[in-house]
């Protein structure tokens, strides 16, 4: 164990990354350890990014089992099996011509006899934990493969293998039996009876023969290099971390263990992996909110990100904006053939426009603006950081899958409610600047303030904020509850060439769903925002006072119908898919743009 110990921290390893333009593939030593190990850890790079190989590198001994090799092969895969970033493993041969040639006989023949027994156990001790890791698994077998090393290839998920290799469990001929798993696993692959002949007669296949019998998954011709399968191997590789990691990591478990057990047992086995996919987040990357795995972002770069987002979203939405809060404030029916002010969409367009010019589609921009600016700069500000929080002081927040949804829901409704409360006398100025008509009654936002101050006190700043808080909270949580679900099940798509849409697109409709849900809240809010401003509403059409949230919602609907709380829901819909897709896509892009400067 000490001699493990000791090799866990002089690993020697090498990191390689791969040109995009020629394919090829670079390298890069770094020596931390021994000068000449008898296998190497690499760490892909490039288009293979999160996959590691293990190289094995004895060549006097043809990569013979060891027990020098033993020890760094089993402290390696104990290590790989703790890091949670590594989607594929890839075991591969750096001498040519061989891959494994088994167990070192020559240092078993020097073994004490009481020594062999232990040393076979931990063969098969090894070979179990490779099987066990929770990642994909494969065998590059460029040649030879023999005894324990085709073994140690049975233990892999995929083999693949060139047409010049050689296989067998060939210990039959030394008047011994396979001892580290081969008379179990070759039989659950290809079947007892082909198994038996095999084991029995100590028959070498080449690499076509075990393709034939599925020995391996594929077999290919060998190339010039002598690395025709690992090449091969690399492809399949950059296939796997493509894929969902947790997903990947959930089939395995189901594959395993369903294997193990009798079929019913084993469909409770694939429900349980099922169910977790289906209340995590599988993606280590392209997610809003705190996760221990990326890169962290500085606050200012937050600020940035999320305010650069929520300006260009309202500076392009704010004539929907317009239209919507003169819709919600109108108390006749909104539509046609009847004698409301504004009775469709097209028709208060024109209408708008023909009384008050273009510029009354950015009445009230700037409060609008500074509106959007501190909302959600708040909002997303207050999510990261006591997301981020929560996952260092509680690590259950962030690492189980059903609680990181909890925490997103609970914090995403808190978030909300900061942001609400520290933005709301911008609503009210923004909602009475959209809905006065000719002529005006504030001028400008200083007057507008002052008049506020001394006709209505600071109550007046905060009329509206109960269904703000109502309204805000639960829409937030659902808006980033529904844009994770959405992005699981995109991530889960055969097709993957529409990636560069998928924020702003589930964005959309995460915000649409949100917003239905809890559209009346916004009704009453903006309607109890202009309490005490009747007179700049009068040419607009019929006006009425509420003195709460509760009379607001049960005389709109005693004197408008429950339709009546839906008013304007066609131009919000329209605003809130926009809205949301533009400033969740703007953001998620800005975030990852600074991710990307600091890796550089």
């Amino acid at each position: 164990m000490c001699r493990m110990s000791t090799y866990m921290l002089s690993t020697h390893r090498r990191y390689l990354a791969t040109d995009k333009n020629d394919n090829k593939t670079t390298e890069s030593k770094t020596e931390i350890g021994p000068s000449a190990p008898e296998i190497e850890i690499n760490n892909l790079t490039g288009d293979h990014q999160h996959v590691v190989e293990i190289a094995f590198n004895r060549p006097a001994r043809r990569n013979a089992l060891g027990k020098q090799l033993l020890i760094q092969l089993d402290a390696t895969i104990d290590s790989l099996n703790a890091d949670n970033t590594i989607r594929c493993i890839l075991f591969r041969s750096l001498v040519p011509n061989v891959f494994c040639a088994g167990a070192d006989l020559k240092e078993r023949l020097e073994m004490p006899q009481e020594e062999v027994g232990p040393f076979v156990s931990k063969i098969k001790e090894i070979f179990s934990k490779i099987f066990g890791l929770p990642v994909p698994t494969i065998a590059a077998l460029d040649g030879l493969a023999l005894g324990g090393g085709l073994e140690l290839a049975l233990a892999c998920d995929i083999r693949i293998a060139a047409q010049t290799a050689k296989l067998g469990l060939t210990e039959t001929k030394l008047g011994i039996i396979p001892g580290a798993g081969g008379t179990q696993r070759l039989p659950r692959i290809i079947g007892p009876p082909k198994a038996k002949e095999l084991i029995y007669t100590g028959r070498i296949l080449n690499g076509q023969q075990a393709y034939e019998i599925r020995l391996v998954n594929e077999v290919v011709k060998q190339n010039e290099q002598l690395n025709a399968a690992y090449q091969r191997s690399l492809e399949i590789a950059q296939e796997i971390v493509q894929q969902g990691p947790l997903a990947v990591r959930m089939a395995k478990q189901a594959i395993n263990k369903g294997l193990e057990v009798d079929l019913q047992t084993g469909l409770e086995v694939e429900e349980g992996c099922y169910d977790t996919v289906l209340t995590s987040e599988d993606r280590i990357e392209d997610m809003v909110g705190y996760d221990p795995e990326k890169k962290n972002l500085t606050s200012s770069q937050i600020l940035i990100a999320s305010t650069t987002a929520s300006f260009t979203s309202r500076f392009l939405l704010q004539p929907i904006d317009v239209i919507k809060i003169r819709f919600q404030l109108q108390i006749e029916p909104i539509r046609n053939l009847t004698n409301s002010k504004y009775r469709t969409l097209f028709q208060s367009i024109r209408l708008i426009h023909y009384e008050e010019g273009l510029r009354a589609f950015w009445k009230g921009h700037i409060a609008a603006q500074v509106l959007s600016m501190t909302f959600n700069s708040a909002q997303m500000y207050a999510f990261e950081k006591v997301t981020k929080q929560l996952g260092e002081i509680f690590p259950i927040t962030t690492s189980s899958p059903t609680a990181k949804t909890i925490t997103h829901f609970v914090i995403g409704s808190l978030a909300a409610s900061i942001a609400v409360i520290s933005c709301q006398p911008t609503d009210v100025l923004r909602t009475r600047f959209v809905g006065q008509g000719e002529p005006k009654i504030y001028h400008s936002y200083i007057q507008a303030i002052s008049l506020i101050w001394t006709r209505e006190g600071y109550h007046g700043f905060y009329r509206g904020l109960i269904p703000a808080i109502i309204l805000y909270a639960p829409v937030s949580a659902l808006t980033f509850g529904f844009y994770e679900l959405f992005n699981r099940a995109w991530d889960h798509l055969p097709i993957r060439k529409f990636d560069s849409i998928k924020h702003g697109f589930n964005g959309g409709i995460a915000g649409v769903l949100a917003k239905f849900v809890v559209y009346p809240f916004d009704l009453a809010k903006k309607r109890l925002e202009v309490v005490k401003f009747e007179e700049a509403r009068s040419k607009f059409g019929q006006t009425r006072a509420y003195s709460g949230l509760i009379n607001c919602l049960s005389e709109t609907i005693r004197h408008e119908g429950f339709t009546g709380l839906y008013k304007g829901m066609t131009p919000s819909l329209i605003k809130a898919y926009l809205s949301t897709a533009i400033t969740l896509g703007i953001y998620d892009s800005i975030c990852n743009r600074f991710r990307q400067i600091s890796s550089d």
